[in-house]
């Protein structure tokens, strides 16, 4: 991303001041709307660190993952000539 997303920012300072700095698989899944674990475990590859047993998240790799989960925009041609 090549500018900041204000929201983004917001996000994670927000998340940072709540003492949020990292967040554990079932916490993400109920910030994303109780998503399944099979739909969680494909965005979250590439993402996360491996602490003691398990694999937790910055709030930044949270915003990415819900970024990734939205319905991307698509451009439909206009046959109307």
């Amino acid at each position: 991303m090549s500018r900041e997303d204000p929201l983004k920012a917001e996000f994670v300072s927000s998340s940072i001041r709540k003492g949020h700095l990292f967040f554990n698989p079932d916490d993400i899944k109920e910030m994303l709307g109780g998503i399944p674990d099979g739909q969680f475990e494909k965005i979250s590859r590439g993402y996360g660190r491996k602490i003691g047993n398990g694999k937790y998240y910055t709030p930044d790799e949270v915003w990415d993952m819900r970024e990734e989960l939205r319905d991307p925009v698509r451009v439909v041609p206009d046959d109307s000539r």
